[in-house]
């Protein structure tokens, strides 16, 4: 088995103190929690793994066993089971592991059993699972992309609910096809990079999710959104505005002095170690899956 790095930009402002946010986060027991002395759960560990191996920081991550921990605790969450074994897979990826067999259980064959919640963002985890594991080819990663082109909206964009086209959507869904091998350079996915450049914030840099949910830049949107633009083969730093800002200005805006990257400049939200495990991968310049059986 052998992992590739897709990309890295390790001198990045902001991202060594992502790093040690993330690293502060992990217990004994090998697993992360979303705040530093909280429980241990498989959704952050399974992120840490993936943001960690894309900056190069693995290694540091030494506190407990964290392949051990995702051997022990499988995805139990039934509203988006599919994604969450998707994620999941590209952590044991991430963290050296083989999803085919880890410790007798094969994630693979349970990600290609289990059904798609029909809600575009999530599911793209199971094209970044999937190809994380080197099944790129397979039937089910082919009947999504599919499924996906098909369900672009005018606008360029992907939605996460009926309404419109949104940022969060449109971010995931670029990252999970391209990783899977469509290419940068085709009509769909021009199509949604006008899509993204066109919501860009002009007096910020940032992106915010672009509907009703959220209206304002947030990093969750902007992680996502530089992910896509680092996926197109783009710089995010020169992604400028008229007001002279781009997508790193503003997540460095809401980065802390103890390294963690708060929702919004004024408000910390209640997504600290998504938002920072998030900035970390995209503002060393990688996008999900990461790494590649």
């Amino acid at each position: 088995m052998t992992v590739t790095v897709v990309q890295a930009d390790a001198d990045t402002p902001g991202v060594a103190q992502a790093v040690e946010y993330l690293l502060s986060c992990q217990n004994p027991d090998g697993g992360f929690a979303n705040t530093p002395g909280g429980e241990s759960n498989y959704a952050p560990t399974a992120q840490a793994a993936i943001s960690l191996a894309q900056t190069g920081d693995l290694d540091r991550a030494t506190k407990g066993d964290m392949l051990a921990y995702l051997s022990a605790h499988s995805p139990t969450d039934t509203s988006n089971y599919a994604g969450s074994l998707g994620r999941h897979i590209m952590g044991i990826v991430a963290a050296g592991g083989d999803p085919h067999d880890l410790d007798g259980t094969d994630y693979v064959q349970m990600l290609k059993d289990a059904e798609p919640s029909g809600q575009l963002f999530a599911d793209s985890l199971i094209i970044m699972g999937l190809t994380a594991a080197g099944e790129s080819d397979s039937q089910e990663v082919q009947d999504l992309i599919a499924l996906y082109l098909q369900k672009q909206g005018t606008d360029g964009g992907w939605s996460w609910s009926p309404g419109g086209s949104d940022v969060d959507t449109t971010g995931m869904v670029v990252s999970a096809l391209i990783s899977a091998g469509v290419d940068p350079g085709s009509e769909p996915i021009q199509r949604a990079s006008d899509y993204l450049r066109g919501i860009q914030d002009d007096s910020t840099g940032g992106f915010s999710m672009g509907n009703a949910m959220s209206s304002s830049p947030n990093t969750n949107s902007c992680g996502l959104a530089i992910m896509a633009i680092n996926a197109v083969g783009q710089n995010a730093s020169d992604w400028v505005t008229s007001s002279g800002k781009n997508p790193i200005d503003f997540m460095l805006t809401c980065q802390q002095d103890n390294g963690v990257i708060w929702w919004m400049p004024d408000s910390e939200g209640g997504m600290l170690f998504e938002c920072t495990a998030y900035g970390a991968l995209a503002m060393d310049g990688g996008f999900m899956p990461t790494i590649i059986l």
